[in-house]
C-alpha cells in the first residue's frame, strides 16, 4: 500500500493523495482510533438568513446568506463585510440526509483583510439559539489566498458526536474579533 503516489515527468511533479487521515491509536472516548471505512465529505452552503444578520453585504440588497454561498469564488462581487468588532453573521444551511451518520463538522471561510494589520475571527457554530464561538483566527492578507478552517468532531452544544438532526437544525457564521 501507497500513502503518497508521485510521478515526475519532465522536471514537473506531482503528487496524487486520496481518503488519507491520522488515527491516534492511544486515544480514548471519541477519537479516531480505527478505520473508518467508506463514507463521503458533503459541503453544504447557506441557504437562508440565521438568527443574526450583522454583516453588511454586497451589493446591498442581496441577503447575507445568498453572498457567501457560491459554487465558486466570484472575488468581491458578492461578499459580506464588518467593521465593528463582535459583529456576527449566521446563517442556515442546507440540510444533509436525515439518517446519515456525521463523524464530525468542517467550518471553511475565504476571507480577506480590507487593508494591512491585523485582522481575526472566530467561527459560529448556533445550536437552538446558542452562540458557540470557536477559536480566534488571524486572517493573514488583503488577498482571497487561503481558506481558514476549524474541524468539530464534537457538537460544542453537547460535548457529543453530531447528529445529522443537529447538522440540520443548526446555524454556522462568524464574528468580528479585530
Amino acid at each position: 500500500m501507497r500513502v503518497l503516489g508521485g510521478s515526475s515527468f519532465n522536471n514537473d511533479l506531482a503528487w496524487r493523495l486520496d481518503d488519507l487521515y491520522l488515527a491516534d491509536l492511544t486515544g480514548s472516548g471519541a477519537d479516531v482510533r480505527d478505520f473508518l471505512g467508506d463514507g463521503q465529505i458533503v459541503t453544504i452552503r447557506p441557504d437562508g438568513p440565521g438568527h443574526v444578520t450583522g454583516w453588511a453585504p454586497t451589493p446591498a440588497l442581496t441577503p447575507n446568506w445568498d453572498t457567501t454561498n457560491d459554487l465558486t469564488q466570484d472575488g468581491d462581487a458578492t461578499y459580506v463585510e464588518a467593521t465593528a468588532p463582535a459583529t456576527r453573521d449566521v446563517y442556515s444551511f442546507e440540510n444533509i440526509p436525515a439518517g446519515a451518520t456525521v463523524l464530525g463538522a468542517h467550518w471553511n471561510a475565504l476571507l480577506r483583510k480590507t487593508e494591512e494589520g491585523g485582522a481575526t475571527v472566530k467561527p459560529v457554530v448556533s445550536q437552538g439559539g446558542v452562540d458557540y464561538d470557536g477559536p480566534t483566527q488571524g486572517i493573514g492578507s488583503v488577498a482571497y489566498d487561503r481558506y481558514l478552517t476549524q474541524p468539530y468532531d464534537l457538537n460544542p452544544a453537547t460535548g457529543a458526536a453530531w447528529t445529522a438532526a443537529e447538522i440540520n437544525a443548526g446555524q454556522f457564521g462568524i464574528v468580528k474579533v479585530s
